[in-house]
């Protein structure tokens, strides 16, 4: 907790840091990779032995690119819209 309140009431190059656009994004899409992680590198252990690479450390740092990739499309077709329809919905129901 004090670290956490450190980092929240600091205004130097920590806050800079972690306020870049690409660490908030990487945040928001943080769920995407958590759930999609398993059937992302499956596929990429499929598709890396189909095309004949057995290197290990190309294997994780394709499948970790695709990862990502899976995951900020899904955040952007998918979650984003969701999540506006249902504060919509939401919305439009307390009135």
């Amino acid at each position: 907790v004090p670290l956490i309140l450190l980092i929240c009431l600091n205004n130097g190059l920590i806050s800079f840091i972690f306020k870049a656009k690409i660490l908030v994004f990487l945040g928001e899409i943080s769920f995407g990779i958590y759930i999609l992680q398993i059937p992302v590198f499956n596929f990429s252990k499929v598709f890396l032995k189909f095309v004949g690479i057995k290197d290990h450390m190309q294997f994780f740092y394709f499948s970790l690119v695709i990862l990502v990739l899976v995951s900020a499309i899904s955040y952007v077709i998918i979650e984003t819209p969701l999540r506006n329809k249902i504060n919509r919905l939401r919305f439009n129901k307390r009135k």
